[in-house]
């Protein structure tokens, strides 16, 4: 079983979408956190909001539910779904033997996986910002590629003039494609990364359904998914659906609104292949401005992309600061 979080993960821009409600009709109650998979690809799609709405394009027609309270239903793309109307048999566990059990996987998955260290390896990345959650003008692009220790190859930014429309309204942190955090979550090769997964997991409450763990926050809607491989007793898929507060600067507000980071493990030989997928939407709590970013960081071999140019962390700094200086220009043109 897969589980996720919050909306559209992998967009293309100019399709159509359309609006699909899922709700629990026995009690007439909108169902939020379902997870919508294309079932022909295993693709995460979506997740529903408060309202239990998703926008979905229409070129998805086979679908899967997923919910921690409903379990994993295949259906068809149609403007209501019922998902209490085709409930498959669930197995939940509760508690410490979940959480034992999962401690236990999670250490052999990084058994297995530092076959391949964090600090041998390299990533590339895009980072795209948009305006609107599904269409809309590209705002920033950055691509690129880094290592472990900050070095970073390769990198081209991209930032439109019509940034600075959004800088009166919009934390500063959703105008940044990569932030140091996002790196985080390549947890099975990094003994640091690794050391703090662990310790999260110990203070929250575990649940084991059918053969996937979910680990919880304090206010029990949040959570972390792990998906295990069962031959292997190792983790393959990685989702986290908790949405934090990026910043701290109560001067502005644009609360992210939806989230979702998806990491993918794959052990190929001696090589760990990893994958993180994201998605945030930020809206304006002092306007109707959206901004949604999306972020693909993906590991590659030294051997399969020969980087021409590369940068310290200084310098990378230095780099984007010269290209945001235009931005900040024009804001301050706009304000006069």
């Amino acid at each position: 079983m897969r589980v996720v979080v919050m909306c559209l993960l992998f967009l293309i821009i100019g399709n159509s979408f359309g609006q699909t409600i899922i709700k629990d009709c026995s009690t007439q109650q909108f169902v939020a956190n379902v997870v919508v998979y294309d079932t022909n690809n295993n693709t995460i799609i979506g997740v529903s909001d408060a309202h239990g709405a998703i926008e979905l394009s229409e070129d998805v027609v086979d679908i899967t539910l997923v919910h921690p309270s409903y379990g994993n239903i295949k259906t068809v793309r149609q403007e209501v779904i019922c998902i209490d109307q085709s409930l498959n048999t669930i197995v939940i566990e509760m508690q410490f033997d979940a959480k034992k059990e999962l401690l236990d996987i999670l250490q052999n998955t990084y058994n297995q996986y530092r076959v391949d260290p964090y600090d041998k390896q390299l990533f590339i990345y895009t980072g795209t910002i948009y305006e609107n959650n599904n269409q809309g003008e590209l705002i920033i692009q950055e691509k690129g590629g880094f290592n472990k220790n900050s070095t970073f190859y390769d990198t081209s930014l991209f930032i439109s003039d019509r940034l600075a429309d959004f800088y009166d309204t919009m934390e500063m942190v959703s105008f940044l494609p990569l932030i140091a955090k996002d790196k985080s979550y390549f947890f099975f090769n990094s003994k640091k990364h690794f050391k703090a997964l662990i310790k999260k997991v110990k203070a929250a409450k575990v649940n084991k359904i059918n053969t996937d763990y979910f680990v919880y926050d304090a206010t029990g809607v949040n959570y972390w998914q792990f998906e295990i491989d069962p031959m292997d007793k190792r983790v393959v898929r990685f989702v986290n659906s908790k949405v934090e507060l990026l910043s701290s600067d109560r001067k502005r507000k644009s609360p992210i609104v939806e989230h979702l980071i998806e990491v993918n493990y794959k052990l190929v030989g001696d090589r760990l292949e990893q994958r993180l997928n994201l998605f945030e939407l930020y809206k304006s709590s002092r306007s109707e401005l959206s901004l949604a970013k999306y972020l693909t960081i993906n590991t590659v071999g030294a051997q399969d992309v020969p980087f021409e140019k590369s940068y310290s962390i200084f310098e990378y700094v230095r780099f984007s600061v010269q290209r945001t200086k235009k931005v900040r220009d024009l804001v301050i043109d706009k304000q006069k």
